[in-house]
């Protein structure tokens, strides 16, 4: 799945290099969140939290999607039309 989600990413024109360390991280956050319960959910925030560091760390970890337009993790909220 990470493959995947890397591959479509950089198919986008405006995705680089300066990209590629929160992309990677991106990619396999969603690779292994899908696989987890919600009553773990929590505990594999708390890890990903201290394993990785690009995500910030005022909402979720889900709250979070990358846009290789401005180079950085924005809201997932902030992307739905008013």
């Amino acid at each position: 799945m990470a493959i995947t989600l890397l591959k479509t990413y950089f198919k986008n024109d405006k995705c680089s290099v300066i990209d590629l360390r929160s992309l990677v991280e991106y990619t396999l956050l969603w690779s292994f969140i899908t696989h987890i319960d919600l009553n773990s959910k929590k505990f594999f925030e708390n890890w990903w939290r201290q394993t990785f560091h690009n995500i910030p760390k005022d909402k979720s970890i889900t709250d979070w999607t990358y846009d290789t337009d401005a180079h950085q993790f924005i809201l997932w909220s902030d992307t739905i039309p008013a």
